[in-house]
């Protein structure tokens, strides 16, 4: 019986295996994708006058940045934590 329960134990193994490599694998694409994703936003993020300390009127420029391309970045970033298991609460901040 033990015995039986070893083989059993070793082909499930087997058969598991596979399928834990590929969604390792799907997880390290996804995870490069939102490393890409992050780095356009970063720089993007930093191109915005309001946002720079040298920006000389910074809430008579405010109406120039779009708030759509802010929260939808944040989406992204909010839909990928949560994938990642990581809870970040961004939409509050909007």
């Amino acid at each position: 019986m033990w015995t039986n329960t070893k083989k059993t134990a070793i082909a499930v193994k087997q058969h598991v295996a596979p399928l834990q490599a590929n969604e390792v694998a799907n997880i390290r694409k996804r995870t490069a994708a939102f490393d890409v994703q992050q780095l356009e936003f970063r720089e993007e993020f930093r191109k915005i006058e309001v946002l720079q300390s040298s920006c000389s009127t910074p809430y008579e420029n405010i109406d120039e940045v779009t708030a759509c391309r802010l929260v939808s970045a944040l989406s992204i970033i909010q839909s990928f934590s949560h994938f990642l298991g990581i809870m970040i609460d961004v939409t509050r901040r909007c």
